[in-house]
């Protein structure tokens, strides 16, 4: 996609927090890779849940405000920060980390993961249902997902639920295929259906 079409997108649809559940749903435009929504995968944490799940690639020219604010009010209203005091790390994480190592990374940009154990509600541009074959690795799409707090396994902090994904435009395929996996381990336990994707050890900022 183009800087001119992308802009005009990002316009039209910016990254707002919604519903009323607390506020802590997102919806964002973005790339799509790792995309898994076929079949679930499993899972890796003690749990043994299998997922469904992606990585979501935020545009340099994405607006962070609303995510990171999803995540504050999540933690703040959770009972783990009242055990906690501090998350270990951010689900935003920057896409430079990544850049030589998978395509699409953006190093301007930033990305989180967001999984579910239900079958993610995929639509086409106009609502209409869309078919899962729809969506692959570097199709652009607006992401519907929830900030929860989470303390599994001797890791804790804020991670996003998928909860649905709006098809808007085809890109060019990555080589981030059907397997989250690579690159993309989870830790912690299934939250109303969602599971949080792998935090830092450290952080020397909190969102």
């Amino acid at each position: 996609m183009d800087e001119r079409a992308l802009s005009e997108l990002l316009k039209k649809y910016p990254t707002v927090m919604h519903g009323d559940d607390g506020k802590t749903v997102i919806t964002c435009v973005a790339r799509l890779s790792f995309v898994n929504f076929k079949e679930p995968r499993p899972a890796q944490s003690a749990d043994g849940k299998p997922r469904y799940d992606c990585a979501v690639l935020l545009p340099a020219a994405a607006d962070l405000s609303p995510l990171k604010a999803a995540c504050g009010k999540a933690w703040d209203e959770s009972d783990v920060k009242k055990k906690r005091g501090t998350p270990k790390g951010s689900p935003l994480k920057s896409q430079a980390e990544n850049a030589e190592k998978y395509d699409g990374f953006d190093p301007n940009g930033f990305y989180f993961n967001a999984a579910t154990v239900n079958p993610v509600d995929l639509f086409n541009i106009d609502m209409t249902k869309a078919p899962v074959d729809k969506f692959y690795s570097g199709c652009w799409a607006r992401v519907k997902v929830r900030a929860y707090a989470f303390d599994k396994n001797g890791n804790w902090g804020v991670s996003f639920g998928l909860q649905a994904v709006q098809f808007f435009a085809d890109d060019e395929k990555l080589g981030g295929g059907g397997n989250a996996a690579d690159g993309f381990e989870a830790h912690g336990g299934a939250v109303n259906g969602s599971r949080p994707a792998q935090m830092p050890e450290q952080s020397s900022s909190v969102w």
